[in-house]
């Protein structure tokens, strides 16, 4: 339980370190380069969801179609 503890006050410290850090000593150049690199981060994370879920979209689409006509010979065959 207290290395637990221990753990998340450790994180808290450096958290605390990185904010103090990042709002008293770091120049406005470079809070600015740090925001578009997380800024460049997100659309990167974007980028690829999109692309990961547009390709499972098309994939999707395509057995989807394959099952309609596989169901619509059925029908044909079964004389409907």
């Amino acid at each position: 339980m207290f290395k637990f503890l221990g753990k998340i006050a450790l994180a808290g410290v450096v958290v605390g370190v990185a904010f103090a850090v990042y709002k008293f000593l770091l120049p406005d150049e470079a809070k600015e380069n740090l925001q578009h690199i997380a800024q460049k981060g997100v659309q990167i994370g974007k980028d690829v969801q999109e692309t990961i879920m547009g390709k499972d979209t098309a994939d999707e689409q395509t057995r989807i179609d394959a099952n309609r006509a596989y169901v619509a010979q059925q029908w044909e065959h079964a004389g409907f």
